[in-house]
């Protein structure tokens, strides 16, 4: 027995409004050939032994973090004052959000240089309750 094929313009007249037109199907063609090129451009771990960038799912060792550190003061040697307090600001603020939803304990240490697993989660969750 043969399978059925539905046409959806037919059976779902009304998927006729939201299924995409042909001339978006050029413009999706466009966003993924725009997409793949941008991955081109993103750094892959080698396969060989010298070391590559730091990714996701790799742990920097200490001489990489120490780097990382003077890239930091290096780039942010131009922060002002005005800019400095707003992030310490915008750093009470979440760790009020965070303490206050007992995402954290009080006395827990949130911002340092060793950050907990789930600090990206919880910065979310402080972002999408402002």
């Amino acid at each position: 027995m043969a399978p059925t094929v539905i046409d959806p313009m037919q059976c779902f007249a009304g998927l006729h409004n939201v299924l995409p037109l042909a001339a978006d199907l050029e413009i999706n063609a466009n966003i993924e050939e725009d997409v793949a090129a941008e991955q081109e451009t993103l750094i892959r771990p080698s396969s060989g032994k010298e070391q590559s960038a730091p990714t996701m799912n790799m742990s920097m060792d200490a001489s990489e973090f120490a780097k990382l550190q003077v890239t930091l003061m290096e780039v942010s040697k131009g922060v002002t004052e005005g800019t400095d307090a707003e992030y310490k600001r915008l750093m009470n603020s979440c760790l009020a959000f965070a303490v206050g939803t007992r995402l954290l304990e009080t006395d827990e240490e949130f911002f340092s240089k060793r950050p907990q697993p789930n600090a990206p989660w919880i910065i979310v969750a402080w972002i999408m309750n402002v």
